[in-house]
């Protein structure tokens, strides 16, 4: 269960909102005429917030631009230059 409100927010909701903790999609399912219940899709996720679109993909996007930093600096101690085989990720992973 998820989110009761009014149909026609529901729907604004569903456009331009995602899940706050997973950032996931949102869905509108019709409780009666005028009610919604709005949840994340994500059958993993639990969340009941929402944030904004726009927020979740500046977020990701700071998140790409830290990513590229640290691997910029510290790619070569954390193993994150080096590119390996797909034989040697799966010996890595113990198959």
């Amino acid at each position: 269960m998820g989110t009761r409100m009014r149909y026609d927010i529901a729907m604004k909701m569903e456009r331009d909102y995602v899940c706050a903790v997973c950032w996931g999609r949102l869905e509108a399912s019709h409780v009666d005429e005028v009610t919604s219940d709005l949840h994340c899709v994500n059958p993993d996720c639990a969340g009941s917030g929402f944030v904004t679109k726009r927020y979740a993909e500046k977020r990701r996007d700071e998140a790409t631009f830290e990513y590229m930093e640290v691997k910029k600096k510290y790619g070569e101690q954390l193993g994150l230059t080096k590119p390996i085989s797909a034989e040697q990720a799966m010996k890595d992973l113990g198959f």
